[in-house]
């Protein structure tokens, strides 16, 4: 009796944990200042809110969320090839990236799943 109740207590924590991540994901997201993007693209939070608009990243994030895992973004440009490599990593599994890159214009050269 005693292990039916602590099994069913376990499980109830468990769903509420995943609620609590669920919630605060939404709230971060959606409780964040956007981004106006201009093209040419000249800076990081420009490079990470066009790449967030792209439908493979949007569901890459989305995956991610309903895993309980965070999504950390970064971005930058490389100059001698003249384009943006942004990359969103999820949190705390490793080698779970998505990769896009782009040039200034929005011009997007490549994208998908990647490990670093």
């Amino acid at each position: 009796m005693m292990k039916v109740i602590r099994s069913k207590a376990k499980i109830l924590v468990g769903i509420l944990v995943v609620g609590v991540l669920v919630i605060s994901g939404y709230l971060v997201f959606t409780t964040l200042k956007p981004v106006k993007v201009e093209f040419p693209i000249d800076s990081k939070e420009e490079a990470i809110a066009y790449a967030k608009t792209d439908p493979d990243v949007k569901k890459f994030i989305e995956s991610c969320s309903t895993k309980g895992w965070r999504v950390n973004s970064w971005a930058y440009f490389i100059e001698n090839e003249n384009i943006w490599e942004v990359g969103f990593e999820a949190q705390p599994v490793k080698d779970v990236f998505f990769v896009i890159r782009f040039k200034p214009d929005g011009t997007i050269i490549s994208k998908g799943p990647s490990t670093i």
